[in-house]
């Protein structure tokens, strides 16, 4: 798709102030952003469209590292703390054991709570596309 070089430096800098100063997530937002700024509509709706198709892909390969981390702490908990618990400790050891699986918890929350963001951005792109036919 070929466009005119003003038009696009505009969508350009409208998507990057968008991604730098907006936490919320809006695909729509982001169109009519780009619709206030003169970006013609027939070519507003595709660019905000691999505007957050490039954003998912960037948290995405952010999160992966974060999935790693909770696969490997679940590791652990599932391998170590059986071995911990059958032998006969002394309580430090056991305010430890806890303490780790206190701490693996809360990992895990916060794991399935950007998987469920990650999930519902997708979803968002998905009916943006349905709704647009593009």
């Amino acid at each position: 798709m070929e466009q005119s070089s003003p038009a696009s430096s505009t969508a350009a800098a409208v998507i990057k102030e968008y991604f730098l100063y907006t936490r919320r997530t809006n695909l729509a937002e982001l169109e009519q952003r780009l619709l206030q700024k003169g970006v013609p509509a027939t070519e507003a709706a595709p660019m905000a469209l691999d505007a957050y198709r490039q954003f998912l892909q960037r948290l995405l390969r952010v999160n992966i590292v974060t999935f790693v981390l909770i696969i490997l702490v679940l590791l652990v908990d599932i391998l170590l703390l059986p071995k911990i618990f059958s032998q006969t400790a002394p309580m430090s050891t056991r305010i430890m054991v806890y303490g780790i699986i206190l701490f693996s918890s809360v990992i895990l929350v916060r794991g399935l709570t950007k998987a469920l963001k990650l999930f519902s951005l997708k979803e968002e792109i998905t009916a943006f596309r349905e709704l647009r036919n593009l």
